[in-house]
């Protein structure tokens, strides 16, 4: 298990992320957002505590985490 910082700033629908990862932006609403990282351009759903995320582009491996 690692570990890793993670912060998040949200402006309307927009979100911010800052983390030991590197820096990211996203856009969309509670339970649906596209964003880009460090990784490429993806999709993210969100509900009732389950996640689901898909790259569109980019590179295809993940980050190293036990979540």
């Amino acid at each position: 298990m690692g570990i890793w910082f993670s912060r998040s700033f949200g402006f309307g629908p927009f979100r911010l992320h800052a983390g030991t990862s590197g820096l990211g932006l996203s856009f969309g609403f509670w339970g649906l957002r596209i964003g880009i990282n460090r990784l490429g351009v993806y999709f993210s759903l969100n509900k009732a505590g389950f996640h689901y995320r898909t790259y569109l582009t980019g590179r295809k491996e993940r980050l190293d985490r036990d979540d």
